[in-house]
């Protein structure tokens, strides 16, 4: 179980029970003094009738300040110091002097009770309060309380964190930060709209600027809370959605030119298979073969576009079936070789051990394999080496491709396995979606492996995947 404790930013500077245990009895001890000294300086004016009146307040500070049981050592030592020189001396110590204690030593420890209990209230609550900050703080999404006439009662501080303003900069630029007029006219239709709106939320996205000037995407919930006691605002909730946004934009865009992809070379195919008819009624064989041969290239390029089509719609619901079993790894690559062959004249060159025996799903691995070779003869120099290298550890399997191309820019190495992110290649066109890198690190994250990539840009690049040694059971 984990307790959870304050630490001292969250005491008043009056508190010390959090403080050692000599410090909290030194205290409690100068407290009596003073109470008794108070006491016997002004005797004259409080009486001998009323002998304990005044250590009520400094049983308070005790039970307030340094704790309960503090509270209760001063209201007993305060009573046994009042018995002795205040009761005892000035009249005979009689029922109605035990009744005067008795009846003080229940006050004094009601009022130490319910005092201590005030301190804890007063440290649980700043402890919350604290708390809330640092939440609202350190959270990717920001948070602000507005009146209705829109002014901005509070903001939280990670507002910084997403727009790169402090809060007064933010204040300052107003509806400036928004740099369209479509985006201003948006967010005031919506907190006008949700003005009438009692307790209801509405949720939309537009554009802002941050600090640098970069135009980029938020979400925003503002919620009508005019009506709660207490709170009477207009709640706005946001977070940075910029690349969620842009990512849903990239697979419209590829959805569209998948369309358009399928599209063209459908209507080559359709052409041509008419065109081959009519030859074959003319009996010109020769003719026909060549309409044929444009036929097949244009199945080829259907069929690597549904198979991305069907990869990605795969790997987005998030049902990759593995079917786990051993295999050579010898085969696997065989086999990926044979069906790069088919579209690629690159020379792969296999070194290392490919005797290891792995235990994965083959098709999905001769997946990745395919891919990695894909990706290296597009992004390299036509009819160029490419190398296959494998290497068994203790716990892992390695397998590596790499070519001599173009390398990759340092600043594009980390989004280099994010859907539809392709590297510019500056000397060809290079074909494709951006799928095929993504794809393999969803298989190998399958396999529970990993995946990475050593490159530098103008130096070819080295891409690998690592798999766990299968146990001999």
């Amino acid at each position: 179980m984990v307790v959870e404790t304050l630490t001292p930013e969250y005491y008043s500077k009056f508190d010390i029970s959090n403080r050692s245990m000599a410090v909290k009895i030194a205290a409690t001890v100068s407290l009596i003094a003073v109470a008794n000294l108070i006491k016997f300086t002004l005797y004259d004016y409080i009486g001998a009738g009323t002998p304990f009146l005044i250590y009520f307040g400094f049983i308070m500070l005790c039970g307030r300040f340094i704790g309960f049981w503090y509270g209760i050592a001063c209201m007993l030592l305060c009573g046994v110091i009042a018995s002795i020189f205040f009761m005892v001396p000035f009249e005979n110590f009689t029922i109605a002097s035990v009744v005067k204690l008795l009846i003080y030593s229940i006050e004094g420890g009601f009022i130490t009770y319910f005092t201590d209990g005030i301190r804890k209230t007063i440290n649980a609550a700043r402890l919350a309060n604290s708390n809330f900050k640092m939440l609202i703080s350190k959270s990717q999404d920001g948070l602000a309380r507005l009146s209705k006439e829109g002014k901005i009662l509070y903001i939280s501080p990670s507002i910084e964190t997403i727009t790169g303003f402090t809060q007064d900069g933010l204040a300052s630029q107003g509806f400036d930060i928004f740099p369209e007029e479509t985006d201003r006219q948006e967010v005031a239709a919506n907190f006008l709209k949700i003005i009438n709106e009692p307790g209801q939320s509405v949720t939309f996205i537009h554009r802002y600027k941050n600090k640098d000037m970069e135009r980029r995407w938020m979400e925003t919930i503002f919620t009508n809370h005019l009506d709660i006691k207490g709170l009477h605002a207009i709640i706005a909730n946001f977070r940075d959605v910029t690349e969620r946004v842009e990512a849903e934009t990239r697979k419209k865009d590829f959805m569209g030119i998948a369309a358009h992809e399928v599209k063209n070379p459908m209507t080559v195919v359709k052409l041509n298979a008419d065109l081959q008819q009519i030859a074959l009624e003319n009996s010109n064989y020769q003719l026909a073969k060549k309409f044929n041969i444009v036929i097949l290239e244009n199945t080829k390029k259907v069929f690597h576009l549904l198979e991305e089509l069907m990869n990605f719609s795969g790997f987005e619901s998030a049902l990759l079936d593995l079917h786990f079993a051993r295999f050579n790894l010898r085969m696997a690559i065989e086999s990926a070789i044979v069906t790069f062959s088919a579209s690629y004249k690159n020379e792969v060159l296999v070194k290392g051990d490919t005797s290891i025996v792995m235990y994965a799903d083959r098709y999905r691995i001769e997946q990745v394999l395919i891919n990695l070779l894909s990706n290296a003869a597009k992004y390299s120099p036509g009819g160029s080496i490419i190398t296959i290298s494998s290497c068994e550890t203790d716990n892992e399997i390695t397998v590596s491709v790499s070519d001599k191309g173009i390398g990759i820019p340092e600043k594009e190495i980390a989004l280099l396995f994010n859907k539809f992110h392709r590297v510019r290649n500056t000397h060809n066109k290079t074909k494709g979606y951006g799928l095929g890198l993504y794809i393999c690190a969803e298989i190998v994250k399958a396999h529970k492996g990993k995946i990475g990539v050593n490159s530098k840009e103008g130096d070819g690049a080295v891409f690998w995947f690592s798999l766990p040694v299968p146990s001999k059971s």
